[in-house]
Formats: C-alpha cells, structure tokens, sequence
C-alpha cells in the first residue's frame, strides 16, 4: 500500500553516554493490530521531562515487540539504581526473567528477537536490581 511506503524508516535511538534517569516509562501502540498486512506499530520511552526516545517498528511487527523495543531502549538510559515502568506484563515478565537469568550465567534460548535480548544483557551489569516494573 502506498500510504505504508511514506513512512520514514525507523531510526535506531542511541542513548547519550551521560544520560541516567532513574524512573522511565514505556509504551507501544498499534494501527490494524490484528491484521499484519496493515500493522503499524509505534514506541516511546518517557521521563518525567518529556519523550526520550520514540521510533516505529516495520510494518507487519507485533505491538508486542514495540513494548518490548521500548522496555529494552529505556534499560539503556536508566541509572543503575533506576527503573523502568511497563504497562505490558509479558515483557515485565520476560525482562524479569531475562535478568535473573543472566545474573545467573544461563544462556538465552535463540530468538527472532535476539538483537533486542543482546542489548538487554548489555545494560544488566549496570543495574542493581530486576530493573522493570508493571504499572496497568
């Protein structure tokens, strides 16, 4: 559809090296959720001082994987003894255990979302504590 090929591609954020917020807030929202031809999902990580990041997905990705993109980016700018706040329990929950499992020395099974895992194994060393927490 051509409507769908007027979206800019989506811009990878990169967290400044200075930036360390200790509460964050993530969510991800969808057009046509339930159709896969005609989904378009969107991400943003919030602070109390407005938008830290915010991108889109390719077209046809899960709204799931928005609120997992985003949890993840958020992991990137928060300080070690910060959180980020999802409204999404199954990333919370996978975040979660991800920690607790790297803490541990296990591997992560394989994934199609591997490069998103990568980058959440890269900030745990960081954090202090299982660092997401489910907010409805």
């Amino acid at each position: 559809m051509k409507w769908r090929d007027s979206f800019p591609p989506a811009a990878a954020a990169a967290p400044a090296p200075d930036a360390q917020f200790t509460r964050l807030y993530t969510d991800a929202a969808g057009l046509h959720p339930r159709d896969r031809h005609l989904r378009v999902v969107g991400w943003a990580v919030v602070s109390s001082h407005g938008t830290v990041a915010s991108g889109h997905l390719p077209i046809g990705a899960a709204v799931h994987t928005g609120e997992l993109t985003a949890a993840i980016t958020a992991l990137e700018w928060l300080h070690p003894d910060g959180c980020c706040v999802s409204d999404c329990q199954a990333v919370v929950r996978s975040v979660t255990d991800d920690y607790l499992a790297a803490r541990a020395g296990q591997s992560r099974p394989p994934s199609a979302l591997h490069a998103l895992w990568d980058r959440a194994r890269a900030t745990y060393g960081k954090l202090s504590a299982p660092p997401i927490r489910w907010m409805p």
